[in-house]
């Protein structure tokens, strides 16, 4: 078995009764939130490299070590941040509308400034999804 970046040849699908199915493809938002919830941040950044900011949106981010990772310019509307480490990211132009981050470590975090800190806190202390404020 060979390697392929950080993915192992051959060991690339699962499968679920009779049916295979292959892992979602690592542009998509859940193959990217993958890649951040496996700790692959060099790979997810790499990928960001290339291709532009990341479409996270919905993506299931959960206890993810986002510390690192390339989100400059990420949609990260929906997304679910609960108990995620956001420490020192620099948020400011992502669109976050409807994120959820109960329990997200947010020290040293430059949110955007359509979200107000009484949604920030609300949804970091209770999980409410964050509403951004309309121009």
């Amino acid at each position: 078995m060979t390697m392929d970046g950080d993915t192992p040849v051959g060991v690339n699908f699962a499968v679920k009764g009779a049916e295979v199915q292959e892992p979602p493809h690592p542009e998509t938002a859940e193959g990217m939130a993958r890649m951040l919830r496996e700790g692959r941040v060099a790979t997810f950044n790499a990928r960001v490299a290339e291709l532009g900011p990341a479409d996270l949106t919905d993506a299931n981010l959960r206890m993810a070590d986002l510390r690192g990772a390339d989100l400059k310019g990420a949609c990260l509307k929906g997304a679910y941040l609960r108990a995620a480490d956001l420490r020192g990211q620099d948020l400011s132009s992502c669109e976050m509308e409807g994120a959820s981050m109960s329990g997200a470590k947010v020290s040293g975090v430059l949110f955007p400034d359509d979200l107000v800190p009484e949604e920030i806190m609300m949804s970091v202390s209770l999980g409410t999804r964050v509403r951004v404020r309309k121009p």
